[in-house]
């Protein structure tokens, strides 16, 4: 119940303009993510958001050729806005633990800023997977707490913030390699600056506009990849 007041107060601000976010350098950044971390074209895929929020990458992943879009969320407000906002795709209200599908019904599995949320994250995780066809690709993403600016306000806000988990690339890689139906294919991270840190951005961008993409396309290049704020990794079902 905690949770579920938690996610309904804050919805309103977990909604965007997502063709516009898009343009922005934080929605560049983690479209990059995206791109990295997936094929070039799943034309006629089945897609899953496990924890969607407001559905900001719902147009995103139409774009790139998805036949069905489903969001799942535990928050009411969260689902309306992105039915609202995505009424191509379908809207279910249920718990990441116990998903309402069956086995092996979707070819790719997005779960994005969730599983930091859970106590036992195993559990989340084999229930995440059992809907994932052999062969299916699973995102994960959660907060990394190798970017300075993002653990600065983690620890000011930490009463706020019903996390459970403060990982930084190694857990997450290890969680999906302890898994033994999931292979680890890629890791990357977005936004290495987040929140207020976006000044640096802002005025850069000020000087020559083209400096958060040249941001955006930089961060996702070693060394920096390993210090966004948000962090990915990818993998695949093998059985």
């Amino acid at each position: 119940m905690k949770r579920k007041a938690y996610w309904d107060k804050h919805a309103k601000r977990l909604r965007v303009d997502a063709e516009k976010y898009y343009t922005t350098y934080s929605g560049m950044s983690m479209l990059q993510s995206f791109e990295k971390l997936l094929p070039f074209n799943f034309s006629g895929a089945k897609i899953i958001d496990v924890g969607c929020g407001a559905g900001r990458y719902f147009k995103y992943l139409k774009a790139k050729g998805a036949s069905l879009l489903v969001a799942v969320d535990t928050g009411e407000r969260l689902l309306l806005m992105c039915k609202e906002d995505n009424p191509f795709g379908e809207a279910i209200l249920a718990d990441a633990q116990n998903l309402p599908f069956k086995d092996e019904s979707f070819d790719v599995v997005i779960s994005m800023g969730l599983i930091e949320h859970f106590e036992q994250p195993d559990i989340m995780l084999k229930e995440v997977v059992r809907i994932l066809r052999h062969e299916g690709i699973l995102i994960l993403e959660t907060p990394n707490y190798l970017n300075p600016f993002h653990t600065f306000y983690k620890l000011k806000h930490r009463r706020q913030l019903l996390w459970e988990h403060w990982w930084g690339p190694w857990n997450l890689i290890n969680l999906v390699k302890r898994n033994p139906d999931l292979r680890f294919e890629k890791f990357t991270s977005s936004i290495i600056f987040p929140g207020q840190s976006m000044i640096i951005v802002s005025i850069g961008s000020r000087l020559y506009n083209k400096i958060p993409a040249l941001i955006a396309n930089l961060e996702h290049a070693l060394p920096l990849e390993y210090f966004g704020h948000l962090m990915f990794v990818s993998a695949k079902r093998l059985k």
